[in-house]
């Protein structure tokens, strides 16, 4: 139910994304003053949706803690994102969404394949389980990315800026 919830929230958002817009950057107030399009926060979910999927088909064992940890797998996102950001800077909005949806759907199937016991599992992360982690990281990443998504559609346009990277 939370990641129905969370995937549904966000893609509430990607689907009132104007296609004229969508690669169009933004100023994001703050210290670092990037600009961010719609299309980078696209990308950098289906970056976490990629990260999302090998957490939960991880079958190793033993202390792999801080792999799975929150800011490892904000720093492999990260690392990933701009070879991603290259990798999909020609595709179309529709394209992107399909993507994010598709990976989200398979993040759903990877839960709903499993039996209690394994995602009760007790991962070395924090000390979760299986299922909990996969649901925090979710949740995570799809709040920071309508969070993203929301100061860009309030935010004046800045003209078809090259994407900087920004992790969500």
């Amino acid at each position: 139910r939370t990641l129905h919830a969370s995937h549904g929230r966000f893609q509430a958002a990607m689907m009132a994304i104007p296609p004229s817009r969508y690669r169009h950057a933004v100023a994001i107030p703050g210290p670092s003053r990037s600009h961010l399009s719609a299309a980078t926060v696209l990308v950098d979910m289906i970056v976490w949706n990629t990260m999302i999927l090998q957490l939960a088909n991880d079958g190793t064992t033993g202390p792999t803690a801080s792999f799975y940890g929150a800011a490892a797998m904000s720093n492999r996102v990260a690392r990933l994102s701009p070879a991603f950001q290259r990798r999909f800077a020609a595709d179309g909005l529709a394209d992107l969404i399909a993507l994010v949806q598709a990976g989200q759907q398979r993040i759903i199937d990877s839960v709903g394949q499993r039996c209690d016991a394994a995602l009760s599992r007790q991962v070395p992360a924090a000390a979760r389980t299986l299922g909990g982690l996969i649901e925090f990281h979710t949740a995570t990443a799809c709040s920071r990315a309508l969070s993203l998504l929301r100061r860009w559609q309030c935010l004046p346009l800045r003209g078809a800026l090259p994407a900087v990277r920004r992790v969500i």
